[in-house]
């Protein structure tokens, strides 16, 4: 491969901050400060203020109606940012303190607190333009006027991107690598690399890798000290929609359907309750002609709902869960599959599962089992010998439920309800964890109600 190194170091900025320095100046409809009217009399206004913002790159705004009649709710965003030669610049960002007003009553001043977030953009001045906005109408402009100082010399003087392709997927996963150099043209050991996305929606980096989200164009930044190097990249969309076509329908013979779980030429599915049936049994359909299905079994267990069904990869083994089961102990039933056509029973397994299961997966000889009941949680159970299961780990976090759960990997997609979706090792090594001893890797806090959520490594 062939690396062409820049040197592209920042142009000396002296100011009297370490970082930057921010001058307020009230944008308006006139040049005499007195804020930009929305043609229906708002006369909504900034005050005009300058700040040395520091590290945090703060200030706080005034924002006073000084019309005749309430305005609201009132946003705020970032319009534009230019250099000092008048040109667009991408790599600023703002958020506001509070995020939006509900109404500005006549004669009422708020202060708005602005963050600014310029880390992309290279040493120089800038003028970054604030709006506010009521009914997606400009009501009140700033100008903000701040400078970004020179970083300090770490001694790198060339740096050059490599192995990151210049085409992605959205969804693919780019492990991010840079060579610095120093003024001999050798490798400078350890010297730290800022990466940066432009504009900051196509992607998301952390922990240097890069995940790409929108398509389009996009510029990859990796900064060391003074210098940089830039990498433009394409983001091709997923190509992974489409649509289903229905070959087929067939009734169930009573009973409402639940979920199912297809191996092979078979179809399992489990039932819910409908009318005076009792949602107790698995149905097995050889599919094997998807035009005309054939039910094979109808296998009745003790339950009020079997909600879940899976196989195990090699198709010799398989778990349904019982939920509101007469005799109060629901827990799992395994199956034997030596004839896909008609299951039969090896056990039914019920220790700490009483409350019941909604969801469960089989990977290898391990059931992970999603318990009824807040708090419940998690539980893993060896089935390497099926007709003698045991629990051999629980998993609980919070006060929610556990919904379902995915593994692949060695990785649980554990889908907490309101606790977010909740990963677990159980055997990757990520986090020193193995069924028997499950390990937290991560949480993704989510708006509640998290129901189901899949895994496809292929993107990376």
């Amino acid at each position: 491969m062939t690396v062409s190194f820049h040197r592209r170091p920042h142009g000396v900025l002296r100011v009297p901050v370490a970082l930057a320095l921010l001058a307020i100046a009230a944008g308006c409809g006139g040049g005499d400060g007195a804020g930009l009217d929305d043609g229906g009399g708002s006369g909504v206004e900034f005050a005009a203020a300058t700040a040395d913002v520091g590290t945090n790159r703060s200030i706080a705004l005034t924002l006073t109606n000084r019309g005749d009649r309430g305005i609201g709710p009132v946003t705020f965003a970032l319009e534009r940012v230019a250099d000092a030669a008048g040109r667009d610049v991408q790599g600023a960002s703002i958020t506001t303190v509070p995020e939006r007003l509900g109404t500005l009553a006549p004669g009422a001043s708020v202060s708005v607190t602005v963050l600014l977030s310029a880390d992309p953009l290279a040493a120089g001045a800038y003028e970054a333009t604030v709006a506010a906005l009521a009914d997606s109408v400009v009501v009140a402009r700033a100008t903000v006027g701040f400078a970004v100082a020179e970083p300090p010399d770490n001694g790198a003087r060339a740096i050059a991107i490599e192995g990151v392709p210049a085409t992605l997927r959205q969804g693919d996963v780019a492990d991010l690598a840079a060579r610095v150099l120093d003024e001999a043209g050798a490798e400078l050991a350890g010297a730290p690399v800022s990466w940066f996305l432009l504009p900051s929606t196509a992607g998301e980096i952390e922990a240097d890798a890069l995940v790409a989200y929108e398509p389009g164009s996009a510029l990859l930044i990796a900064r060391s000290g003074r210098v940089d190097d830039t990498l433009a990249v394409t983001i091709e969309p997923r190509g992974v929609a489409g649509a289903f076509t229905t070959v087929s329908v067939t009734p169930p013979p009573s009973r409402a359907l639940t979920d199912l779980w297809v191996h092979g030429n078979y179809a399992y599915t489990g039932t819910r309750p409908n009318g005076n049936d009792r949602g107790d049994a698995l149905y097995t359909w050889d599919v094997t002609d998807p035009l005309a299905p054939v039910l094979t079994s109808t296998l009745v267990v003790d339950a009020g709902q079997v909600n879940d069904i899976k196989v195990r990869a090699d198709g010799a083994l398989a778990v349904l869960t019982h939920e509101a089961s007469t005799d109060g102990l629901n827990g799992i039933t395994l199956l034997s599959l030596a004839d896909p056509a008609q299951p039969i029973v090896i056990t039914r397994f019920t220790d700490q599962l009483q409350s019941g299961v909604h969801n469960v997966w089989i990977e290898g000889d391990f059931v992970y089992a999603a318990v009824d009941g807040g708090g419940q949680g998690l539980r893993v159970i060896d089935v390497s010998d099926p007709a003698s299961p045991s629990v051999v780990a629980t998993f609980r976090t919070g006060t929610s439920f556990v919904h379902d759960v995915y593994v692949r990997d060695g990785l649980a997609f554990v889908s907490y309800w309101n606790e977010g979706l909740v990963i677990l090792d159980v055997g990757n090594g990520v986090a020193g964890g193995s069924p028997h001893d499950p390990r937290l890797v991560s949480r993704i806090l989510l708006d509640g109600q998290t129901h189901n959520a899949w895994y496809w490594p292929s993107s990376r």
